[in-house]
């Protein structure tokens, strides 16, 4: 046994709020804040700041693990902005990343996104390996696709990654559907934006959503992300009856294989009783979708001031939002043997039932707004003697008057349980509040969250072994022509 150079439990530092903290490894900060971050100005921290912060730690990330961080992120947690940073870097600090940058563009218009950050902050010439994987999977587009992202009033568009890397078309069917393109003659695509669009009146608009909504052309998610519109339109009470029936639908609701995340931001938009009542439905639905734990979980909730922080400009989503979404989804899921606590400068139980509808839950639980300290919640477990097998924190971590460890500690000592602790970073603030060798750290919370909180259970380490064992995919690197979900739309904000 080593009696001097013994195992560090991490550095201390101090967080943006001035409390005492651990500083995350590199790979654990970046990865936190590619998982988490919709590149918008913070409670604690300006957009331009998290930008600097990310592209600083890309810098210092080995080449393997920076790409697979930003596939991952944007193929399994949905997340845009962030990737998008992450692959210029990628293609701006090493060369040879084509195939790489292939399976980072899910959708066509990443590479546009990809090309106005590199362009803006770097200017040209671009990457040969970013215009070789512009180029290639410029080639696999067809003729929906370029009529769906062209990207009409964005400052780069779809014609201008043409003018950019002059791809060569395969056969000559492509490249008579390029020249149709090129010179704007293309066919519009057949989708429901299309069909909306073509009215001239609200009245023709209307009509447009009733006749798609009749004949069953608008997707499951395309119902829930239009909400608002059906009521700005004023649809009558037959095709709203329609929609709340299809939305509430248990088995399209499985089909969907949507969690709770991905309806809240449809309740709030609802504006009709008939809407609304049936995205709660849905919501309770989805609870079936989560997985089931076994012995005592405590989620401990962050409802302090900071919390109130939006997710991005867009979106009327709060950090809160998710963390008290997600602690009463856990308790639903589990009803019989979990227990969430909030806290701000204090800690809060809260009398529940599982039979309350999961929208009425969350709405039980307020955002308090005090300051940020977590050793009030170990505290309070310790003198109440409260049992614990595995407690989920949700917070953006700038907890402060007090050590989280140490009371976590005597929790521990005066109680004799010894819970383990999964700590979700909502924020990627660069800090949290263990030593990484005392707890299971989690970046981002994407409907992936619950599924890796399983995986990881007892273990160390393994968010970041799950970077480096993700596969990046070899083919089929841009999604289908489906009306496929529009995850940061509905689930965090950040708009598809």
């Amino acid at each position: 046994m080593s009696k001097f150079n013994k195992k560090s439990p991490g550095t201390k530092t101090v967080n943006l709020a001035g409390g005492s903290a651990y500083k995350m490894s590199e790979k654990f900060e970046l990865a936190a804040l590619v998982l988490t971050s919709f590149v918008e100005d913070k409670y604690y921290e300006s957009s331009k700041d998290t930008i600097n912060r990310m592209v600083k730690l890309a810098e210092k990330t080995d080449p393997v693990f920076l790409g697979k961080l930003a596939v991952y992120a944007r193929r399994e947690a949905h997340m845009r902005s962030a990737s998008h940073i992450l692959l210029a870097e990628l293609a701006r600090l090493h060369k040879g990343q084509k195939d790489v940058l292939r399976a980072g563009f899910e959708r066509p218009d990443d590479m546009c996104e990809v090309v106005a950050y590199y362009g803006n902050k770097y200017g040209k010439p671009l990457p040969n390996a970013l215009k070789k994987a512009i180029r290639e999977n410029l080639r696999e587009l067809n003729a929906y696709q370029l009529g769906k992202y062209k990207g009409a009033g964005k400052d780069v568009k779809m014609i201008d990654l043409f003018n950019l890397v002059h791809p060569a078309p395969k056969d000559e069917a492509q490249g008579t559907m390029w020249g149709e393109f090129l010179k704007g003659t293309l066919k519009a695509p057949e989708t429901w934006e299309v069909g909306v669009s073509a009215g001239k009146t609200e009245a023709e608009r209307a009509g447009a959503f009733e006749k798609l909504i009749v004949e069953n052309k608008m997707g499951y998610m395309a119902l829930l992300k239009n909400l608002r519109n059906f009521s700005k339109y004023k649809l009558s009470n037959e095709v709203l009856q329609k929609v709340a029936e299809t939305i509430q639908d248990p088995e399209k609701v499985a089909k969907s294989k949507q969690l709770p995340f991905r309806f809240l931001s449809a309740y709030k938009h609802a504006e009709n009783t008939v809407l609304k009542d049936a995205v709660s439905v849905a919501i309770d639905h989805a609870i079936g979708n989560l997985p089931k734990f076994e012995g005592q979980t405590v989620v401990v909730v962050d409802v302090s001031g900071s919390m109130r922080s939006r997710l991005s400009s867009e979106s009327e989503m709060e950090y809160a939002d998710i963390a008290r979404l997600f602690g009463c989804a856990m308790f639903k899921a589990n009803p019989y043997n979990t227990m969430i606590i909030g806290f701000d400068h204090r800690p809060y139980r809260y009398n529940l039932s599982s039979r309350t509808p999961l929208i009425d839950l969350y709405s039980a639980i307020p955002v308090t707004g005090g300051s940020t300290e977590l050793h009030t919640v170990f505290e309070a477990m310790a003198n109440e003697n409260i049992p614990a097998d595995r407690i989920v924190i949700l917070s953006d971590m700038q907890s402060y008057n007090g050590s989280s460890t140490s009371s976590f500690e005597r929790y521990k000592q005066k109680t004799g349980f010894n819970p383990s602790i999964i700590s979700i970073d909502l924020a990627g603030l660069g800090t949290h509040q263990f030593p990484e060798d005392r707890i299971t750290f989690i970046s981002g919370w994407s409907e992936k969250v619950f599924d890796v909180i399983k995986m990881l259970e007892g273990g160390k380490d393994q968010f970041i072994k799950m970077i480096e064992s993700y596969e990046i995919p070899t083919k089929g690197y841009l999604r289908p022509n489906s009306d496929s979900p529009r995850e940061e739309e509905n689930s965090s904000g950040e708009s598809e």
